[in-house]
C-alpha cells in the first residue's frame, strides 16, 4: 500500500510524520510526501518522494514568508496569525490537491491534523485517510479544556460550559477554511453529517495521537478510534550532534531549551538560564539558530551554551528540564523520568503544561505571572521536592515501553490495510 503524508511546515511535525513514514516501510508499505514547495528541501533530505501542491499560491519561499511574523508573537496573536495562513493554504489545496494526490499515486493519505485540506480531497475521491496529531489532540466534546488553555480538567457544569464556549470561539478562527471545504463538497454533491461533536473532516478510520493515555486528561467521550500511540520519534536520535561531554561536572544538571520555532523565546530563555544557575548546579542551554550566546546574559563558569545539543543524551543525565512545553520535548523528558518546569508561549504548549502539573511531574508558569524571582523559586522547589521526581519516574515506568512510531505504524497497517 502506498501512503502519502501531508504535514505542517514545522520541524517537530515533520519529524513525527517522517518517523511514522519510515516505520510504515518496515510493514511493507511505501510512503511519499505531498506539500508546499517550502517542504521540498526537508523531504528530499530524507530521501522521500515528494509531490508539490499549490505551486501558484505558494511558490518557494512564500509559506516561510507568511509564517515569519508568527515567530515574534505570543498567545492568541500567534494562533490567529497561524490560523489565517492555514485558511489560505486550505483554499489553495482545494484548488490543486486532487491533482497532487493523483500524481502521487497514493492509495491512502496520512494527514497531520494541523495541515488541513487534503482530507476533503480524499472524501471527494473516496480515498481512505488517517489523521495524526503531532501536537496535542483536540477535545471537541468540551469535557476537558482545549489545548490552548492551561486549565486543569474540571467536571462542574460551569467548567464544561466554559470549555465549550472557548471551543466555539477557537473554531471561528478556522471558519473560512470550514466554509470553503463545505462549499467544495457541496459542489460535488457530498453532504457530511454536521450534527456530531467531532468535525466532519476528521478521519473515521483512525485518529492517532502521540500523547500516551497515561499523560492525557481522562475523558469518557474520547472517540473509539482515537489511538494513544506514545512518542513518535525517529530511530536515529541526536547523538550525531557534537557536544563537549568532558565539560559536565557531575553537579545537578538542569537542561534549558525554549525550542527553535518562536524567536520571541529570547527573553524567557535568558530569564530561565539566570534562574537555573546556582551553587551545586550546572546548566546546559540549547539556544536554537536564532539566539546568540551573548544574548543569554551573565554565564556561570560551568554553564554550557550551544545552538543545538543532543537532547536525549542530555536528558539521560538531567535532574530538571526547563522548557517551553513543546509536546515532543516534554515526552522525551518524561520517557526518561525527568521532571519539568514549563514556560508555555502559545499553540498547544499551555495544554501540555497543564498536563505536566496535573500529573505532578512538574510545574508551569503562565506568561502573565512570569518573573525571575518566581521562576527561581519554582526551579528550586521542583529540584528540592522529591515528589516531582517520584511522579516522573512512576509515569516513566508506565510509558517508556511505548514505541510510538512502531505502535502507530502497526495500528495503521491493521486499520488501513484491509
Amino acid at each position: 500500500m502506498k501512503f502519502a503524508i501531508y504535514t505542517a511546515l514545522s520541524h517537530s511535525h515533520i519529524r513525527v510524520m517522517s518517523a511514522l513514514a519510515k516505520e510504515l516501510e518496515t510493514f511493507g508499505h511505501s510512503v511519499c510526501a505531498i506539500g508546499m514547495e517550502d517542504h521540498a528541501p526537508v523531504f528530499h533530505s530524507l530521501d522521500m518522494e515528494f509531490f508539490p501542491v499549490c505551486l501558484r499560491e505558494f511558490p518557494r519561499g512564500e509559506l516561510q514568508r507568511r509564517y515569519e511574523p508568527v515567530r515574534e508573537m505570543y498567545g492568541m496573536d500567534a494562533l490567529r496569525a497561524t490560523s489565517a495562513v492555514g485558511c489560505d493554504v486550505v483554499a489553495g489545496v482545494l484548488k490543486d490537491g486532487e491533482r497532487a494526490v493523483r500524481a502521487s499515486g497514493a492509495d491512502a493519505l496520512l494527514l497531520d491534523t494541523s495541515a488541513r485540506g487534503l482530507e476533503v480531497i480524499a472524501m471527494h475521491m473516496g480515498m481512505p485517510f488517517a489523521h495524526v496529531s503531532a501536537q496535542l489532540h483536540d477535545d471537541y466534546s468540551g469535557v476537558t479544556p482545549h489545548w490552548f488553555f492551561d486549565w486543569p480538567p474540571e467536571t462542574s457544569s460551569e467548567a464544561i460550559e466554559r470549555n465549550k464556549n472557548n471551543l466555539n470561539f477557537l473554531r471561528e478562527l478556522g471558519a473560512p477554511a470550514r466554509s470553503a471545504a463545505l462549499d467544495y463538497l457541496a459542489a460535488r454533491n457530498i453532504h457530511p453529517d454536521l450534527t456530531t461533536p467531532y468535525p466532519f473532516f476528521l478521519s473515521t478510520d483512525t485518529w492517532i495521537t502521540q500523547v500516551p493515555k497515561e499523560f492525557d486528561f481522562e475523558n469518557q467521550l474520547w472517540p473509539e478510534h482515537l489511538f494513544h500511540a506514545g512518542l513518535i520519534s525517529p530511530r536515529e536520535q541526536s547523538s550525531a550532534i557534537d557536544f563537549p561531554w568532558e565539560r559536565l561536572t557531575g553537579e545537578s544538571l538542569i537542561y534549558v531549551s525554549m525550542g527553535t520555532m518562536l524567536t520571541n523565546a529570547k527573553q524567557r530563555l535568558r530569564m530561565a538560564v539566570q534562574a537555573a544557575q546556582g551553587a551545586g548546579r550546572q546548566v546546559v542551554v540549547s539556544t536554537g539558530p536564532q539566539i546568540g550566546v551573548e544574548e543569554i546574559g551573565p554565564l556561570a563558569a560551568n554553564t554550557i551554551v550551544l545552538p543545538y545539543v543532543p537532547q536525549t543524551g542530555i536528558l539521560e543525565r538531567a535532574e530538571l528540564f526547563v522548557t517551553h512545553g513543546g509536546l515532543n520535548s516534554v515526552l522525551e523528558s518524561l520517557y526518561r523520568g525527568v521532571p519539568l518546569v514549563v514556560l508555555p508561549i502559545s499553540f498547544d504548549q499551555p495544554g501540555v503544561a497543564a498536563r505536566v502539573a496535573y500529573h505532578g511531574v512538574g510545574e508551569f508558569l503562565n506568561a502573565q505571572l512570569l518573573n525571575q524571582k518566581l521562576l527561581t523559586e519554582t526551579i528550586v522547589s521542583v529540584l528540592g521536592n522529591p515528589s516531582y521526581k517520584e511522579a516522573a519516574r512512576k509515569l516513566q515506568a508506565k510509558i517508556a515501553w511505548q514505541d510510538g512510531a512502531q505502535r502507530a505504524a502497526k495500528h495503521l497497517h491493521k486499520v488501513m490495510h484491509r
